[in-house]
């Protein structure tokens, strides 16, 4: 049976880096059941890695600061640029580019700059994981798929600011 030709992986644009195994990614998640359950053995939950409907290109990630990216938003900043437009994000997990691609995962960077009409605050470290979008989630063999990496996800992920 042919299979589909695998998509290379995409070319940051110019004067963007290529997401490096060995730097942290980070994600904003909810002090909600389907995010983040404090009353369980395991609280961090399968909906912090789910596509939601905006989700279309793959879902957002942000590189987290370092020494060689200073640039980059702290767990903190990350907290703040969420609740921005979404007032409910209170915690913030991360997991390493290492980790994303040991799962087969890719790492698309796509900084985002601040927009004064929309409150949309700037962050230099977004990035998407194209093989995690609402259009493949909306298949039945496309959500089998992202529900397996994000029960995978929830595994290695570690939280670097706990909801509350």
């Amino acid at each position: 049976m042919p299979t589909e030709p695998e998509e290379p992986p995409a070319m940051p644009a110019p004067g963007v880096t290529a997401v490096n195994t060995k730097e942290l990614l980070m994600r904003g998640v909810l002090n909600q059941p389907k995010q983040y359950d404090s009353r369980r053995q395991v609280p961090l939950q399968e909906g912090a890695f789910l596509p939601r409907k905006v989700d279309n290109t793959g879902l957002s990630v942000s590189r987290r600061q370092s020494d060689t990216h200073p640039e980059f938003l702290t767990p903190e900043q990350l907290k703040t640029r969420c609740r921005a437009h979404r007032p409910e994000t209170s915690g913030v997990i991360q997991v390493s580019g290492k980790q994303l691609e040991e799962l087969g995962l890719r790492i698309q960077p796509d900084p985002v700059e601040a927009n004064a009409e929309t409150g949309i605050l700037a962050d230099p470290g977004h990035s998407l994981l194209p093989d995690i979008n609402f259009v493949d989630f909306a298949t039945d063999i496309g959500r089998e798929r992202i529900r397996v990496w994000a029960a995978q996800l929830v595994e290695i992920a570690q939280v670097a600011i706990a909801p509350g």
